[in-house]
């Protein structure tokens, strides 16, 4: 009876294990289909950033790039990011550790985030204009999919923040920046018919430091704006490029923060092909 259970849980094992590689597999084809049209596009440009690229911008914003080494850089380019680091859903769950690949494109203003929690995998995107969460268990069955103008809005919001690991990507012209004070600046950012407004703040080295905008909290179904931010507490130079490798997300409701992001940046390469 032993020997036979022992077959049992060891058969249990095998299928288990191959029904992950089945989901594994499907899930990584709709990420590189996903990733082929992020990087797709018939515009070409070899040129590099220059000084005159940052004329007419805000003194703290050119500081920022210039401190952060783009110049020189290419102009039009796509990126990749690796990150480890832990994530909450609930401030009364417990954290969770997390891997992920991310890809950005300064040609079609997007990006496209696959994320491990095993045995959850994670799809977060802003493509072609529009935002979708995707949460599969196991890369085999569809938990919960987001989608809707408050997701497109969260999204491209992420994309508008998350540009400091892009710097070259500060410099699109659909960004129009204003000065707040000495410390920060408004950018409002347009695509398409989205258009989305967040807060830069500069430390005392004029490099950024945090990001806050009015973002939508999903709760039981229902969205509210509520303030939302990103603390970008060290950074660390990747290809050259001198770029945040830690941080924390913050939703900052009415009833105290709910911290729930936490991340390091393991790795980053400017140029990816689309293979």
């Amino acid at each position: 009876m032993i020997r036979i259970i022992g077959y049992i849980i060891v058969t249990i094992l095998i299928i288990t294990f191959v029904l992950w590689g089945i989901g594994k597999i499907s899930f990584n084809r709709m990420i590189k289909q996903e990733k082929a049209a992020l990087f797709n596009s018939k515009t070409t440009d070899s040129s590099t950033i220059s000084l005159k690229d940052l004329n007419g911008l805000p003194e703290l914003l050119k500081n920022h790039l210039i401190q952060s080494h783009v110049l020189g850089t290419k102009r039009t380019l796509n990126m990749r990011i690796k990150q480890k680091g832990k994530i909450k859903v609930d401030r009364n769950k417990d954290w969770m550790p997390f891997t992920a690949t991310q890809y950005f494109s300064s040609l079609n203003p997007g990006f496209i985030w696959n994320a491990k929690i095993f045995p959850i995998y994670v799809r977060d995107k802003f493509l072609n204009n529009k935002g979708e969460v995707k949460v599969s268990f196991l890369g085999l069955k569809t938990i919960a999919v987001a989608a809707g103008k408050e997701v497109n809005q969260g999204s491209l919001l992420r994309y508008l923040g998350e540009l400091v690991w892009f710097p070259s990507g500060l410099l699109d012209k659909r960004i129009t920046w204003t000065e707040r004070d000495a410390h920060s600046l408004n950018a409002v950012l347009t695509v398409g018919d989205l258009s989305v407004t967040g807060v830069f703040y500069f430390n005392r080295e004029g490099l950024i430091n945090r990001f806050e905008a009015k973002r939508y909290f999903e709760s039981n179904g229902k969205y509210t704006l509520e303030d939302w931010s990103a603390i970008l507490d060290s950074y660390s130079t990747f290809d050259g490029i001198l770029l945040p490798n830690r941080g924390r997300v913050i939703w900052n409701l009415k009833e105290g923060d709910f911290e729930y992001f936490n991340f390091e940046v393991v790795d980053y390469k400017m140029v990816v092909s689309i293979n």
